[in-house]
Parts: structure tokens; C-alpha cells; sequence
């Protein structure tokens, strides 16, 4: 998992920027947050992305997040790039 000031701070995931090229069908992302490294997983978060999906609106706050992504249709291609998340510091918890 990532995290901001070693985990000592909350962070809000405001929005995701996907860099993704030869999409066929969509993609799910799903965002995992935690407060502690090997803790339960506080709040998950999905977003779809399509071949011409510019954005993905969302809002999920944790010390720690992960995330991965999959195809939701049987089939589904993907060649990811680097994706852009754009977070804010979080309030304490």
C-alpha cells in the first residue's frame, strides 16, 4: 500500500485520471483504503473506465490505499499507463 507522511496522515482520493489505451470493454478499478498496514480494510471504492473515460469521480479517505483494476467482460483488453490520482490531505480520525 501507498501512504502519505509514513501513514501518520489521512488522505482523501478525490478523483482518479486513468491512462489506459486499447480498452475493449470496460474496466473496473476498485480502491482499498486501510489505517494500518496489515489492518482490515476500512472502505473500498469502485469506478468503472471505458475507451474514452477522462476522469473517475469518487470519494475515499484512509492513511493507506491500494488498488487494482480488471476487466468486468469476458474478453476485456486493457495496456495501462500511469494513472493520476488526485488526493487532498484527510482529516484525523
Amino acid at each position: 500500500p501507498s501512504a502519505l507522511a509514513d501513514g501518520r496522515a489521512h488522505m482523501d482520493i478525490v478523483s482518479i485520471i486513468p491512462d489506459y489505451t486499447n480498452v475493449t470493454g470496460d474496466l473496473t478499478i476498485t480502491i482499498l483504503t486501510r489505517d494500518f498496514p496489515q489492518a482490515t480494510k476500512v472502505s473500498t471504492a469502485l469506478g468503472t473506465v471505458t475507451g474514452t473515460t477522462t476522469k473517475v469521480d469518487l470519494r475515499i479517505s484512509g492513511k493507506y490505499v491500494s488498488y487494482k483494476h480488471g476487466a468486468s467482460s469476458i474478453g476485456g483488453h486493457w495496456r495501462m499507463g500511469s494513472a493520476t490520482f488526485v488526493v487532498e490531505p484527510g482529516g484525523e480520525r
